[in-house]
């Protein structure tokens, strides 16, 4: 079985939006930045992947919204962080896993280079090289290209970690065990780095040629409105 979570349980205090954030409409078409993931990523799930969505804040509209998902239940979402959102949808799943965020927007072109990785069959991690700011989750590399730290906290980061990241079933089960040893205010991110002591190899796949940026506060909707606007102008009329 091969699957697509997105996590949509938390309450995006930060941005203040009438709305959940990840139903933030972006662009002149009304399409929010969820409904945009699933369908980029819809390629995966016309292969017979199989999308599911973590709710936990004003989880009725999500479920109103969205059609062709199936829904996981994050109780706790009020008083815990995305750690245990995550493992509440892959304890119940087998086989691969490709989970994001559900406040990132990514160009069709960073959606592509996601599809074709997963291919491959190898744990990764998107990352983009650059500078980076402090509230931003930061990454460094070992001298394989794989990930060696992976937090918020990470002194000399290359760049950002953009919250699109893939488990093989290989390594789930693993993955799935450092997620149980993570406390209730971790991010998913801890258990990433603590599955790499555990032996689990997480690819930084580079995606630094592609627009993605994940919507924590209005400056960064403003980015993101902005790229819809430009890329809903360049569509063939």
């Amino acid at each position: 079985m091969k699957n697509i979570v997105v996590l949509a349980a938390g309450r995006g205090t930060r941005l203040g939006g009438a709305c959940p954030k990840p139903l933030t409409p972006v662009g002149p078409g009304g399409e929010s930045l969820l409904e945009r993931q699933l369908r980029l990523l819809s390629p995966l799930t016309d292969e017979g992947w199989v999308a599911h969505v973590v709710v936990g804040h004003r989880q009725d509209e999500f479920r109103a919204r969205l059609s062709g998902v199936r829904f996981v239940e994050a109780p706790r979402y009020a008083t815990t962080n995305t750690s245990q959102s995550l493992l509440e949808a892959v304890a119940g799943l087998e086989g691969d896993v490709l989970w994001l965020n559900g406040d990132v927007l990514f160009s069709p072109g960073f959606a592509a280079a996601v599809r074709t990785a997963v291919r491959a069959e190898q744990s990764f991690v998107s990352v983009t090289f650059g500078r980076v700011a402090e509230e931003e989750v930061k990454f460094r590399l070992d001298g394989t290209g794989s990930i060696r730290e992976l937090s918020k906290t990470v002194v000399g980061g290359e760049g950002e970690a953009i919250g699109v990241n893939f488990v093989s079933a290989a390594d789930r089960a693993d993955f799935e065990a450092a997620l149980r040893t993570c406390r209730d205010d971790d991010y998913f991110e801890a258990g990433i780095e603590r599955s790499i002591g555990a032996g689990v190899r997480w690819l930084g796949l580079d995606l630094t040629a592609h627009f993605a940026v994940e919507v924590d506060f209005p400056a960064d909707l403003d980015q993101a409105e902005a790229y819809a606007r430009q890329e809903w102008a360049a569509l063939p009329r």
